[in-house]
């Protein structure tokens, strides 16, 4: 073999393992999806959720697991896309009590809201059920009954639409939630859509 002819083989060689590695990172870089891992806490799991949204908070208790997720404000500090997954260890209520009390609470704290849907949902191989509301986040009744809200600022109208999983595993209450404003509410769907498809509980 030539020095020229080596030297080309070698080139060769060096092309086809970058472009091998290439086709291997690419697709996660291209995808509008990436992957959250949850294994510090009282539960461990594992999800896709949508690259934009940027990573927040993630805490960790005796009790509790969670993390959040937000996008770009567009109002008085409200998120147009938010994400928040929480997990309870010890729950006073089973998850079909938490939803309906959480129902009354969101009728109770704002003048303008309705529940959409309500429905079955399979999530990690376990059954729940997930619920769909809309309100105006600026339809305040006084006082607010979630101190988190009290001063929250008023405003000619904010709709919000609201997607909401819950379900018991083991003891356990898992909560996911997806809220979003009414211009992004499709891609919101779809993306809640795919953080549910890809969930998984890993403990």
């Amino acid at each position: 073999m030539t020095f020229d002819r080596h030297v080309n083989y070698k080139l060769a060689i060096i092309f086809l393992v970058i472009l091998s590695t290439l086709m291997l990172t690419l697709p996660g870089c291209l995808s509008p999806y990436r992957t959250f891992s949850y294994t510090q806490g009282v539960a461990h799991f594992k999800f896709e959720y949508p690259r934009d949204l940027e990573k927040v908070d993630v805490s960790r208790t005796d009790k509790y697991s969670g993390v959040y997720f937000t996008r770009e404000i567009v109002k008085d500090g409200w998120f147009d896309m938010d994400l928040y997954i929480l997990v309870d260890k010890a729950p006073e209520l089973d998850a079909r009590s938490r939803l309906e009390k959480d129902i009354t609470r969101l009728e109770e704290a704002l003048k303008v809201s309705k529940v959409l849907e309500r429905s079955p949902v399979v999530i990690s191989g376990i059954s729940g059920e997930l619920v769909v509301s809309t309100y105006d986040l600026y339809s305040h009744r006084i006082p607010w009954p979630d101190p988190v809200f009290k001063g929250a600022p008023q405003g000619p109208e904010l709709i919000e639409i609201s997607r909401e999983v819950y379900f018991d595993n083991n003891g356990f209450a898992w909560y996911i939630r997806m809220t979003s404003t009414e211009e992004v509410a499709e891609e919101a769907k779809a993306d809640f859509e795919h953080v549910i498809n890809t969930f998984k509980i890993l403990d």
